[in-house]
């Protein structure tokens, strides 16, 4: 029995104690990370950050719940955008957007639970032909008596806690803004789509990757000088324009860089491979205009195939009538853009 008195008066003379040190705690946390995106202009993460429909992309609370039950305000862009969650594993809570400045910050207020809040943002510098991502948060310790004290301990392992959380989503949000990224503030191309038949080619290609947007014409150059070179050992004609197949919108992008030959050599050399592109119905757009505005020629594709019930059959595929280096003004520079159909 006085065992467990003496027990009793410990435990008691410990939360004493404990609830005496939390007074000389602090009673508000400031946590940041910063990330470098390289090739990733400010406009494609900006316009991740005030979506909140595009959350789910790179939000790193948002993917550790599957069964997390998300529910959208009025608002779901911009400032006064909102959205609530719900989650056993989380927790509850929301998330409003406050304030925003065009492609340089975003701000908003988090509620996790009644008591507990906290303001967060992002900071966004061009730098280095990237942008300089810095996501912060701060909070003050709220509620009751108790309630304060036990969030002024937690805020002591706050950085270990939220720390790699942070880290995880400025990555994932690298991807998800290098893969959709913002169309500049441009006139429109021209464009004109036909419904036609592709004569079968014979192609040369190397099979290469593009980290980002910037990347791709850097890999395709290298590429076709190599294809180039070795075509010209065997004396073979180029048929055509350089062509490019991409995987998908997603970085790392895969990429086939091709160039029509008049016949397939019996041997290749090095990264240098062969395939034949069959005879095809396709749907093709004439496009002229800056490579950042091409997602609009994909756009056209898809509509003009939903509206005349057309299918897919094959891989989409690019083939640069015009040169970049050669005509300066982009909206002379033609490139046409194929998909095969069935």
């Amino acid at each position: 029995m006085k065992f467990l008195k003496r027990l009793l008066y410990f435990i008691v003379l410990l939360l004493v104690l404990l609830l005496v040190i939390s007074f000389f705690l602090p009673s508000k946390v400031h946590l940041e990370r910063s990330l470098q995106m390289n090739g990733v202009k400010p406009a494609s993460v900006y316009a991740q950050l005030i979506n909140l429909k595009t959350y789910n992309n790179w939000m790193p609370w948002n993917k550790q719940d599957p069964n997390i039950k998300q529910t959208m305000g009025d608002k779901t862009s911009g400032k006064g955008a909102s959205y609530s969650w719900e989650s056993k594993k989380m927790g509850n809570g929301s998330l409003t957007i406050t304030d925003v400045l065009e492609n340089k910050s975003v701000k908003a207020d988090l509620n996790f639970t009644k008591n507990d809040t906290a303001k967060a943002g992002w900071d966004l510098e061009e730098k280095d032909g990237g942008t300089n991502v810095r996501w912060f948060m701060d909070s003050e310790a709220g509620g009751g008596f108790f309630s304060k004290a036990i969030s002024k301990y937690l805020f002591l392992y706050m950085d270990k806690m939220l720390g790699k959380d942070f880290e995880d989503g400025l990555a994932s949000l690298q991807k998800a803004a290098a893969a959709n990224p913002a169309l500049p503030n441009m006139p429109d191309p021209k464009m004109e789509l036909a419904e036609i038949t592709t004569p079968s080619r014979n192609l040369l290609y190397i099979k290469t990757s593009a980290d980002n947007f910037n990347d791709i014409g850097k890999k395709l150059g290298a590429a076709y000088s190599e294809i180039g070179s070795f075509a010209k050992t065997l004396n073979l004609k180029m048929m055509g324009a350089p062509m490019a197949f991409y995987s998908g919108p997603d970085y790392p992008m895969q990429i086939e860089a091709a160039v029509p030959v008049d016949k397939l050599p019996p041997a290749t050399q090095g990264s240098i491979n062969t395939k034949q592109l069959l005879e095809s119905k396709a749907v093709v757009i004439h496009f002229w205009g800056p490579y950042e505005l091409l997602p609009k020629a994909y756009d056209k594709i898809k509509e003009w195939m939903k509206a005349n019930n057309k299918e897919s059959n094959g891989a989409s595929y690019e083939v640069y009538i015009g040169d970049p280096g050669a005509e300066k003004d982009p909206y002379k520079v033609q490139t046409d853009i194929y998909q095969p159909i069935k």
